[in-house]
């Protein structure tokens, strides 16, 4: 990432979602200790799925890596309810890098 040509960070927030934007900050400061720029903040309110949100605003920004943290559910509501996760390996066009 430091050798990146520019570094944003993005959370989709939806309903519920709560300090989203303490967490953009503190993504971003942690960033900054390792000597990553990030060039931009993007918080949008999501009226659809999150991870299609995401999804437009990488092809909107034309990213060519999106990084996540994979925060795992239970097996079970993984299966009913699917996850962003997920949403992101089957359907991005740039790669991801994904993290826990």
């Amino acid at each position: 990432m430091k050798l990146a040509d520019e570094v944003s960070i993005a959370v989709a927030k939806t309903p519920g979602t709560e300090n989203a934007d303490a967490q953009i900050a503190d993504v971003a400061e942690y960033l900054k200790r390792h000597d990553v720029r990030v060039a931009e903040q993007i918080s949008t309110l999501a009226s659809e799925d999150e991870e299609d949100v995401l999804l437009n605003l990488a092809r909107q920004h034309r990213v060519n890596l999106i990084v996540a943290g994979a925060y795992g559910r239970t097996r079970l509501s993984e299966w009913v309810f699917g996850g962003v996760t997920r949403h992101l390996l089957l359907n991005s066009a740039v790669p991801c890098l994904l993290s826990n």
